[in-house]
């Protein structure tokens, strides 16, 4: 296949223009706006409190209710389907209560990471 020489001096000069550019992008950021630690941290919060709120929001309640009737009292004997599901659907809501906390301590740490500031007493 015969390149002109026309042909040759437009393929150098793509290969020039984006060698620029890549030198430029490289020495000033590859155009993309720099992130700033608080913009990361912001994102982070608000990602963690995305989770909690979608957590406060189950309606464990509702799921519960779609169980036969029996099986979610807590009346039966010892190693009952109904009294290990009574205590699963406890753990659920203790996990859960525990896990709401968790993100909302992570987001206080990211907020206040030496600790949150102290209420004067008046």
């Amino acid at each position: 296949m015969k390149i002109t020489k026309s042909q040759l001096k437009q393929i150098i000069k793509e290969e020039l223009d984006e060698g620029i550019l890549d030198t430029i992008a490289s020495r000033f950021g590859s155009g993309k706006n720099p992130v700033s630690k608080e913009d990361e941290i912001l994102d982070k919060i608000e990602k963690i409190r995305q989770v909690r709120r979608q957590l406060l929001e189950l309606e464990i309640g509702e799921i519960v209710d779609q169980l036969p009737e029996g099986t979610r009292d807590e009346v039966g004997e010892e190693g009952s389907v109904e009294l290990e599901l009574w205590e699963a659907i406890q753990d659920i809501y203790k996990g859960i209560s525990r896990t709401t906390s968790a993100l909302r301590d992570a987001s206080e740490k990211l907020i206040w990471p030496g600790g949150a500031p102290q209420r004067k007493k008046v």
